[in-house]
């Protein structure tokens, strides 16, 4: 394998990947993380996902009650009973979910004060 492929951390879309993923084996991811594991009911990515033997885990902030309307699909059903309820405290405490450390600092200037008023004005509308 290139070392330059090895050991590294790739951020990729689902859309973006599921143009590209037989440039990598099977076997080349070791965990493939996902955001909007909702959107998957519609079975637009299983191929993808199929495709590589990896642990996968998908996140989603989208209620539980969007998800039982679609356990009729088998990739919904894949993921019903998977899902933790409860307050964030409660998550922490029982380990679903970790604190983390700020590694980086977000902008501040011109750019970041757009963003704050934007999100504001959103807020507000």
């Amino acid at each position: 394998m290139d070392e330059a492929k090895a050991n590294r951390l790739y951020t990729v879309t689902l859309q973006t990947i599921s143009q590209c993923f037989r440039d990598f084996t099977s076997g080349f991811f070791d965990l493939i993380i996902f955001d909007e594991v909702h959107r998957s009911i519609f079975n637009k990515w299983n191929e993808v996902l199929n495709y590589f033997d990896a642990r996968i885990i998908g996140l989603t902030a989208t209620p539980a009650t969007f998800l039982l309307f679609a356990l009729w699909d088998d990739e919904a059903r894949q993921w019903a009973g998977k899902q933790y309820h409860g307050p964030e405290l409660t998550a922490v405490r029982e380990r679903y979910v970790e604190i983390y450390q700020q590694l980086a600092n977000t902008p501040h200037g011109p750019e970041r004060t757009a963003l704050v008023k934007e999100a504001r004005r959103l807020e507000e509308a």
